[in-house]
């Protein structure tokens, strides 16, 4: 099945928390002393407004189908660096550098 890439909507906000959820699971079971579980959702809605109306920043979503099965965060900013993103792409995230 083909897997199709959109900027993401409001209407999106269950299933990214959904998806991100999933990849935070990986972090808090890596480093439980560190991530701990939020007591709402994955991400506030403030992330989600912030990726949509922001200049700066987006919001990607991957579906399968029907079914939201990734994201990915796009935020332009000067680094004194060279940058390192982080694709959460299924059930793992995959670094790009």
């Amino acid at each position: 099945m083909t897997i199709t890439i959109v900027l993401a909507a409001v209407e999106d906000y269950d299933d990214i928390c959904r998806v991100l959820d999933e990849g935070d699971a990986h972090h808090r079971e890596a480093l439980p002393q560190i991530f701990h579980k939020p007591p709402g959702p994955a991400r506030p809605r403030e992330y989600l407004r912030a990726h949509i109306e922001e200049e700066h920043k987006a919001l990607f979503v991957a579906r399968k189908g029907d079914e939201l099965v990734g994201t990915l965060e796009i935020e332009e900013k000067a680094l004194p660096r060279p940058a390192h993103t982080s694709v959460v792409v299924g059930r793992g995230p995959v670094c790009l550098t």
